[in-house]
């Protein structure tokens, strides 16, 4: 398995956490209000990143744990990949909130997956 493929697991089981409605996404270090953490390949390493004011961390023992098992699965043939676009969702999701203010972003109050918040967010400026 190449480089590529492993930071495209890791942001894939990272896409999956954040957007499971069953568990607590990770949330900015700064202002837990702030939309749920994005995956990010920075300088060669997977890290966490606020959309908003740009915190970052990096990955969580939860998250190492179940990329290293999703890692394991792929290598034996266990698993195919349930989100095989996620890194494109998810560049997509950060080019959707780039086209707002942090003002707007951050009225966000997690009552709401974020996709649904910005969707409305989109039919306010049409």
């Amino acid at each position: 398995m190449n480089r590529d493929e492993v930071v495209q697991i890791a942001l894939d089981v990272i896409a999956e956490w954040q957007g499971n409605p069953r568990v607590h996404p990770a949330t900015c270090g700064c202002d837990s209000n702030h939309p749920p953490l994005v995956g990010e390949d920075v300088d060669g390493a997977v890290r966490l990143r606020c959309l908003v004011c740009d915190w970052s961390q990096a990955l969580p023992r939860t998250f190492v744990d179940l990329i290293t098992e999703r890692l394991r699965e792929a290598a034996e043939g266990e698993h195919t990949l349930v989100r095989p676009t996620s890194k494109e969702a998810n560049d997509a999701l950060k080019r959707q909130f780039e086209n707002f203010t942090s003002d707007q972003i951050a009225e966000w109050d997690g009552s709401e997956p974020p996709q649904d918040y910005l969707d409305r967010l989109v039919g306010k400026k049409s």
